[in-house]
């Protein structure tokens, strides 16, 4: 590595300036003589320069461009040391972004201001990391001059020479098919996570687009930005869901569907487990919804909980009531013979099968609950009953199972906000209840997944809907996989947010079910984080390079006969190896609202995020 002094960066400027400064005396002789007055400015009466000084005067004039070329030179260099002190937080209010977005390309996403990280720029980090800057350091008002600002506030998080070591900055865009195809960022507590979401969450209301937020927390500097940001796009308030509330909207999840089989499989998905059992579960909700439409009930939430719980005799009972009557029902069970009702039942329904089937009643779904095992299908279905229980308890029982028309709190569908391009802010809870939150996202997800679907079945036009999930891990899911995997064609956009790649991890129960989850996004925006595997992933992401080492050396010797005679020699040897374009370190190390970004998989850049303020 070079020492700091040997490093360009570090050249001194004092000794052009001082060239620059002496070699302009023959020149203003010149000027005095053949060009201009100087009569009433110089006191001193300058000597008339013979003609046989005329070549001087041409090498003092090409000395002195030279000597201008040279304090330019280190003018650059002291611009270059004031900043790598960094530049502090940038902010942008709503009003300028919205002028700003009305002006790029609508598929186009602002990710605010940077450059292109370059071999050339990883060379000169990999020399830097271990360098003492302090010495080299230019005083705040003399930073200020050169560069426009005063540098990184000292007590601030991170290091500022990883952004002052780039060239000048410009704005960032995640452009076209590689905006749709899927955006994660990393990024550890206070790093940003939330000021970059908020940028990307007012970009997406102020092209009035729909917009669904769903976020672990009930964050008022959100809320405040999304009132901020439709009332400038002249759009209608941002609609609000909370699990404890009993106010904003209302959303039946399982209301929309193409097939039956899509109800068991989005209440499956929220057990987030594989198996035998998840089968039986599958089975045993998509029979239940079965009956409920062929008795005439809508399905939700509540309605599935109230069948399973009350075990699949009465199921069957009620729903062979609706479509044959009561009192008929009954006779045929008692002239049948048998002495248990789940025989009776089972008789009558078998008879009905074979002699004149009804194609509205489920007769196969319905015998093959009656003809179950009914103490070992309990133990199965009780795995069910937590998680049903828990999305119909309390405030949430008329939150996702609707009942009536509430004016105070419409009835809220993702079709509907789709049509009217409105936005959605669903605050989970995380912090109080986590499994309850990872299943309201999952049903969310999943009805969002068949959407996409329906969008496909029916070749409509998409509209773009814009999709964005903090601490992502908690709301990992099938149908967030498969909206990752496919939602793209139908128009979804996703933008996900999390902390570390263990979280996922931990999630998924596997780090190869981790890995195959993120492999399905296009985007990385890796602001400061700490965790080791999570820079691993980082740094995987954003390649190799070679990266160059010089190494010098003095060599001197003496002939043995000849004490007074040596000789001696100097090596330099330059060496380059491939290495990361990052190192892990500098992810640990980066201010504020700072990040390294893998766009679409072949553009790295190094950006700062503007913080989004509601004042003018």
């Amino acid at each position: 590595m070079k020492a700091p002094l040997e490093n360009p960066l570090f050249l001194s400027p004092i000794r052009p300036l001082l060239a620059a400064l002496f070699l302009t005396s023959p020149v203003a002789y010149a000027l005095k003589e053949n060009f201009l007055s100087f009569e009433g400015v110089f006191p001193l009466d300058f000597p008339v320069l013979p003609e046989e000084a005329l070549p001087v005067l041409v090498a003092s004039f090409l000395l002195f461009l030279y000597s201008l070329f040279r304090a330019i030179q280190a003018l650059t260099r002291l611009r270059a040391r004031a900043a790598l002190a960094g530049f502090p937080s940038e902010f942008l209010s709503s009003e300028r972004l919205y002028r700003l977005i009305k002006h790029i390309p609508a598929d186009s996403v602002y990710l605010g201001r940077g450059f292109v990280w370059t071999p050339e720029l990883a060379n000169t980090a990999y020399r830097l990391t271990d360098a003492p800057l302090n010495p080299y350091t230019i005083p705040a008002s003399l930073r200020a001059l050169l560069t426009g600002t005063r540098g990184k506030d000292a007590e601030a998080i991170g290091q500022g020479w990883l952004h002052g070591i780039g060239p000048s900055e410009g704005p960032v865009f995640l452009t076209g098919k590689a905006a749709d195809g899927g955006t994660l960022i990393v990024g550890t507590t206070q790093s940003g996570k939330g000021v970059l979401l908020t940028l990307l969450i007012s970009e997406a209301i102020f092209r009035g687009e729909p917009v669904l937020i769903i976020d672990p927390k009930n964050s008022p500097r959100t809320l405040a930005a999304l009132q901020r940001a439709t009332d400038l796009a002249g759009h209608a308030p941002p609609l609000v869901f909370h699990p404890t509330s009993d106010t904003g909207v209302r959303m039946n999840l399982l209301a929309n569907y193409g097939r039956l089989s899509e109800i068991a499989s989005r209440i499956t998905w929220c057990l987030n487990e594989t198996g035998p059992f998840v089968a039986f579960a599958w089975k045993a909700v998509y029979t239940a919804a079965s009956l409920l439409v062929a008795s005439g009930k809508p399905i939700t939430l509540a309605a599935l909980s109230e069948a399973l719980a009350g075990g699949p005799i009465d199921l069957v009972f009620r729903t062979a009531s609706y479509h044959f009557g009561q009192s008929r029902l009954l006779e045929e069970m008692a002239l049948t013979g048998k002495k248990g009702e789940r025989e009776q039942l089972q008789c009558v329904l078998d008879s009905h099968l074979t002699e004149n089937p009804d194609p509205s009643f489920p007769f196969k779904e319905a015998l093959s609950l009656l003809t179950a095992d009914p103490e070992h299908e309990a133990k199965l279905i009780a795995g069910l009953q937590p998680l049903l229980t828990s999305l119909t308890a309390g405030p949430l029982a008329e939150s996702l199972s609707p009942t009536s028309e509430d004016p105070l709190r419409p009835l809220m569908s993702l079709k509907r906000l789709v049509k009217e391009k409105g936005v959605l802010y669903v605050a989970t809870d995380a912090l109080a209840d986590s499994f309850t939150a990872s299943s309201v996202a999952t049903l969310l997800l999943a009805d969002l997944a068949g959407l996409a679907a329906a969008r496909y079945n029916t070749r409509e036009p998409p509209t773009r809907i814009h999709l964005f999930i903090d601490e992502a891990s908690n709301a990992m899911s099938e149908a967030l996989i498969e909206i990752l995997n496919k939602g793209a064609e139908a128009g979804i956009r996703t933008t996900c947010a999390m902390q570390t790649v263990s979280d996922l991890t931990a999630r998924l129960k596997s780090e190869a079910a981790a890995r195959m989850a993120l492999g399905n996004f296009n985007n990385l925006i890796a602001l400061r984080t700490k965790d080791l595997e999570t820079a691993r992933f980082a740094i995987e992401t954003f390649g190799r390079t070679k990266i160059a080492s010089t190494t010098t050396g003095l060599v001197s010797q003496s002939a043995s006969d000849a004490p007074g005679r040596f000789s001696a020699g100097f090596t330099r040897r330059e060496t380059s190896e491939r290495e990361s374009l990052l190192e892990a370190s500098w992810l640990g190390r980066l201010p504020n609202t700072e990040y390294f970004a893998s766009l679409a998989g072949a553009t790295l850049v190094k950006g700062r995020v503007p913080i989004v303020s509601n004042k003018d």
